[in-house]
């Protein structure tokens, strides 16, 4: 019942109508960028759905009876799984997504009239919103915007490690955040005993990186949609390159093909571009280098019907700019496709079926792609198809 991301990405569908306005009554916000949340509105919506069933409420306070009432009246009943979006859905959608950039634009402005500082972080689930981010960085009130990947509850663990060390332990300021490739590596040595555990259905091949990457840029290249796994897992949800399912991103229809036949997932989710850094703005509005796909910009509109897979039907991008040092073999990879096609973009998206978590071991890998409906899997320094 808490789609945050699928909201995101379903709101372009959607049109301003009286929900916007009506929903204003319930989030109140101010010229100073305070704002206000009527918990009785939380309180309602949660008995309308899933929501009280999930934390075992009980039944609703007479007092809610009426607004629950309105509710269904604005809103239409509950959806249930597995039934049709009606523009209703989609312009709920549109409006949620437009009151929470209302919010964070506004605590934005509130941020930079309190410290008149030209440098802002962004941590917290909301910050990984890049469609709000990307209203943050068009507004030019920052000149720096720092959003850390891990910028949901999983990287408090990281805020609370850095806080001791620096308060406790008096260290100082050692760490700059240039990648988010902070997870295990596992050794080809390794990677070569998962895939014999699976060699009766599997044919592999070892190569060096140089024809591995040369390989793999060709299928691409040849429509073919691939695992690619690859060094130190990502912190943080989004697939930045090393445990990702990447394709062509000039085919139209390579988006349906990967949400309906790989990842069986609903037709509306956007995927996303990986850029090499230096080329980004020949493709995008990118006002700086965007490692962490935490934001979303506009394309080109002359590149928009080169690469029609990775653009959202607003006419944006969730991107990520790929620099060699960083990220030295993904960077290979593009640039690669790119002596191929003549495109520096390649289609990104998450290793991991619906509802899964992102693949982390070599074990995770051959599994998912054992299952998946994927032409190749790239691991370590083995190309692998299925016999």
């Amino acid at each position: 019942f808490l789609e945050e991301g699928k909201t995101m990405g379903l709101a372009p569908y959607g049109n301003e109508s009286e929900i916007y306005a009506w929903l204003q009554q319930f989030v109140k916000t101010q010229d100073d960028g305070q704002y206000f949340i009527d918990d009785r509105f939380i309180q309602a919506m949660f008995h309308l759905s899933e929501g009280a069933k999930y934390y075992r409420w009980g039944n609703p306070d007479p007092t809610l009876i009426p607004l629950m009432s309105e509710i269904n009246r604005i809103l239409g009943s509950s959806r249930k799984k597995g039934e049709g979006l009606t523009q209703t859905h989609k312009n709920l959608a549109w409006a949620g997504q437009k009151i929470l950039e209302d919010v964070v634009l506004g605590l934005a402005k509130r941020t930079q009239q309190l410290t008149g500082s030209e440098n802002l972080c962004l941590a917290g689930g909301v910050a990984l919103n890049s469609v709000a981010n990307g209203k943050i960085v068009d507004s030019g009130m920052f000149k720096n915007i720092f959003i850390q990947p891990a910028a949901g509850d999983e990287g408090q663990a990281l805020g609370k490690l850095f806080h001791r060390l620096h308060n406790q332990y008096k260290l100082g300021r050692f760490f700059h955040m240039k990648n988010a490739y902070l997870g295990p590596i596992y050794s080809d040595s390794l990677i070569q005993d998962a895939l014999l555990r699976y060699s009766s259905d599997l044919i592999y091949n070892e190569y060096k990186s140089e024809e591995l990457v040369r390989i793999a840029a060709k299928h691409i290249s040849e429509q073919k949609i691939i695992g690619w796994y690859q060094g130190g897992s990502e912190i943080g949800p989004r697939a930045l390159g090393h445990r990702s399912i990447l394709a062509d991103p000039r085919p139209k229809n390579m988006r349906d093909r990967i949400n309906f036949q790989v990842k069986h997932r609903e037709w509306f989710r956007p995927l996303a571009p990986s850029v090499l850094e230096e080329r980004a703005a020949e493709y995008f509005d990118a006002k700086s280098p965007l490692p962490f796909m935490l934001v979303v910009c506009k394309v080109h509109p002359d590149k928009e019907k080169i690469i029609p897979a990775v653009i959202h039907v607003d006419g944006t991008a969730r991107l990520q700019t790929v620099n060699e040092n960083d990220n030295g073999l993904y960077y290979n990879l593009i640039q690669a496709f790119d002596h191929i096609t003549g495109v520096p973009v390649v289609l990104n998206t998450s290793f991991n079926h619906a509802g899964e978590p992102i693949v982390e071991t070599p074990d995770d890998a051959i599994k998912a792609f054992m299952r998946m409906n994927l032409d190749f899997l790239v691991i370590g320094n083995f190309i692998v198809k299925r016999k």
